[in-house]
């Protein structure tokens, strides 16, 4: 499915200057972030230390979510780490597919829109989608979850789609991995992105794998008029 370009739905008016800065996410200290349970998924094991954020993902899944003090418009993300393992990919599917949609760590971005719950959603809806609501300041709402992903196989790299469990769930293999070791990567958008939130997400309940990964810095770029 050919995903939407973001670029042209945030894209800045002309004639606006903007002045650039950084936000550091916090990850030493778990008081900021929520620690999600999916319905029926075992939860992963979250440690926050002065090393930063450890993640011990066993046959599990999770996210993780930490709301922005007021919306910042994002043009860039840096994050460094480790990732000690993969989830254990079943031979012949691409990473994502049914029975493969595992991956050791997506960042994900919360961006503001236009769309508030139904009443069936407010009463019926997983924790993790009235969370995602939640998150959106009084007379706003949301727009998706734009995820960065880390895949394992090289033919995924750019690999973008519109998640088939929720159109609330944008997803991009930004970065690619064959090897466990340590990893410092970044990413940049043309406009920005209004963001809410930090989302992040490290999955091994398809695959019932084991693994653990590491964050010790999470910057985000962003813009100020």
């Amino acid at each position: 499915m050919k995903v939407p370009d973001l670029r042209s739905r945030f894209r800045p008016r002309a004639g606006i200057l903007l002045a650039a800065a950084a936000f550091t996410v916090p990850l030493h200290e778990g008081d900021p972030w929520t620690n999600l349970k999916y319905r029926n998924i075992p939860a992963n094991h979250v440690t926050f230390s002065s090393d930063g954020l450890r993640i011990d993902v066993r046959n599990s899944a999770g996210p993780l979510v930490f709301k922005l003090p007021k919306t910042l418009n994002v043009i860039g993300l840096r994050w460094t780490g480790k990732i000690h393992d993969f989830p254990n990919l079943p031979s012949g599917i691409r990473q994502g597919e049914k029975g493969a949609d595992d991956y050791a760590i997506r960042i994900g971005l919360v961006l503001e829109g236009k769309k508030r719950p139904s009443f069936a959603e407010k009463l019926f809806a997983p924790q993790w989608v009235k969370t995602l609501f939640s998150l959106a300041p009084e007379g706003s709402g949301i727009d998706r979850i734009l995820f960065l992903s880390v895949g394992q196989q090289e033919a995924m790299l750019g690999r973008e789609r519109i998640h088939p469990l929720s159109d609330f769930l944008e997803e991009k293999v930004e970065w690619v991995r064959a090897e466990p070791g340590k990893i410092d990567v970044s990413a940049s958008f043309e406009d920005p992105l209004p963001t809410l939130a930090v989302w992040i997400s490290s999955d091994g309940d398809d695959t019932k794998s084991k693994f653990t990964v590491q964050i010790t810095s999470l910057t985000l770029n962003t813009v100020t008029n």
